[in-house]
């Protein structure tokens, strides 16, 4: 995790072991830089002068934007845990009778039959302790390394989760009732805490090809169509430019096509599990393979420049055009 041009007098990155929070007063670009852990997942809360608004948020590079998902708040924001007697449905959370205890509970409410929940709860420290309240037998609990993840299905009775921490700090958590995110289902007892505050973090996904220029942008580029294939394009830009690589699988290649390559590039598939390239371009020039696994397939991108150089910082993912942080790169979760 790296802080962007921050200032000592007005930005303040304090970095936790399981997340990070950063406070910044500038009219210029401040930032930080971070990166997940294979497969997991962050909340991400993002204000403005005190105020969450979705519309503050860009992602990617067509600068999209993300519903609010979940709320990131620090324990003491949070009062004594309203009541879930009332008969409503939904989720009731805050602090518990013990110190450093926070309750959570949900409910289906008087309605008849049953209601499908999900809640996630991370902390930003190793050390809390999360017990399950009243789970019955068809409720699914996933512990996390700081956190939990609970599914499961609730009637008229409650089902809960507390959490001791052994000092106060940021709390995330992310409630769905019947698939949805549902703020006026989540009570918490101050009006100003109930609107969600917090994104999900994409997942960096393949799908979608990437808009480029041979002529002007020099990089690789790979994405995946849906039906399985695979594409990658190396472009020379306004430069010479060289890769060599190995596409690595546990299983032989359904599909191997070269794209626009020429005598002083290789393609070799002698090895049915492996796919070995080197592209070679001139200024403007455009190289690649089409290529498919099986699903399923372990699958990783080894890639270097023509004499072993590190070329991470030329490979973009997808229609977004994802950066990648190091290589070899791991496929096998989109394969």
């Amino acid at each position: 995790m790296t802080g962007v041009s921050l200032e000592g007098q007005n930005d303040r990155l304090t970095v936790q072991e399981f997340g990070f929070s950063l406070s910044s007063r500038t009219n210029t670009l401040d930032g930080v830089n971070f990166s997940l852990a294979p497969g997991g997942r962050a909340l991400l809360s993002v204000t403005q002068d005190g105020v969450a608004n979705p519309r503050q948020l860009h992602v990617g590079r067509v600068q999209s934007h993300l519903s609010p998902g979940g709320w990131i708040l620090n324990s003491t924001e949070l009062g004594a845990r309203p009541s879930h007697q009332s008969g409503e449905a939904g989720l009731f959370a805050g602090q518990g009778e013990t110190p450093g205890n926070l309750e959570f509970r949900w409910t289906g409410g008087q309605t008849l039959g049953t209601r499908q929940v999900e809640l996630t709860a991370i902390a930003a420290e190793r050390g809390a302790t999360f017990t399950p309240v009243s789970l019955d037998q068809g409720d699914r609990w996933r512990r996390l390394e700081n956190g939990v993840e609970i599914t499961g299905q609730v009637g008229r009775s409650f089902d809960g989760l507390d959490i001791q921490r052994a000092e106060a700090g940021p709390i995330g958590f992310a409630y769905e009732q019947d698939g949805l995110v549902q703020p006026s289902r989540v009570d918490l007892g101050d009006p100003l805490l109930e609107t969600p505050n917090a994104y999900w973090v994409p997942l960096a996904t393949p799908y979608g090809r990437p808009e480029y220029d041979p002529a002007g942008d020099a990089g690789l580029f790979l994405w995946k169509e849906a039906e399985g294939n695979w594409h990658l394009r190396a472009v020379g830009g306004d430069r010479l430019q060289g890769y060599r690589g190995r596409i690595v699988s546990d299983r032989g290649a359904e599909l191997v096509d070269g794209v626009g390559l020429e005598a002083n590039d290789r393609l070799d598939t002698t090895t049915a599990s492996e796919i070995a390239f080197a592209f070679n371009l001139t200024p403007g020039a455009e190289d690649g393979i089409n290529f498919r696994f099986g699903s399923g397939a372990a699958l990783s991108l080894i890639l270097s420049g023509p004499e072993g150089e590190p070329v991470a910082e030329s490979v973009r993912i997808g229609a977004e055009q994802w950066r990648v942080s190091a290589l070899p790169l791991d496929l096998s979760g989109w394969a």
